[in-house]
């Protein structure tokens, strides 16, 4: 049983919410959007190419002829994933959108870092803050629902063991 100024189905719903909503803001409930380029290094292939901070990555080709790939860029990890897994002189593509346009720049060459991986130079992260779906919204409304109606049913089941109580006592 709660303390008397924490009682009642409506201040547990309302620390519930508030509680689903601090997750949600907080990143921990988010969709972490497509691949924006926070920072480019100083002499990296990158900032050599004209690559700038600000620019959506939406896709990454690489490899020549019959073995060429293209890979769509998701989310913001995921161009890491890829560079790094190409070797050091690999000549890559990329598709991005900056300012309203879409822009392609091609004939990247990949440096090596000290792992003799790819390494472009950029540090990516989200692209936009925080990305409600729908479908996000549609399963907060049914939790704080569901919630709220265990609250009220644990509230007057509460309620009625104490009318008995004190009919008890009579």
């Amino acid at each position: 049983m709660y303390p008397k100024r924490f009682n009642g189905p409506f201040v547990v719903f309302l620390i519930i919410s508030i509680l689903l909503l601090a997750t949600t803001f907080s990143g921990c409930i988010s969709d972490p959007g497509k691949a924006k380029i926070l920072e480019i290094k100083k002499g990296s292939p990158a900032e050599e190419n004209g690559l700038k901070k600000g620019m959506i990555i939406n896709y990454i080709s690489y490899g020549e002829g019959d073995n060429s790939t293209t890979e769509t860029v998701e989310r913001y990890d995921e161009v890491g994933e890829i560079i790094s897994s190409l070797p050091p002189g690999e000549l890559i593509t990329l598709g991005v959108h900056y300012e309203k346009e879409d822009l392609v720049f091609e004939n990247i060459e990949l440096a090596g870092n000290s792992d003799q991986k790819g390494y472009l130079g950029i540090e990516t992260g989200p692209s936009s803050g925080l990305i409600l779906s729908v479908n996000h919204v549609i399963v907060y409304f049914f939790v704080i629902i569901t919630i709220s109606i265990l609250i009220f049913l644990t509230s007057a089941v509460e309620k009625w063991i104490d009318r008995r109580k004190n009919e008890a006592d009579r």
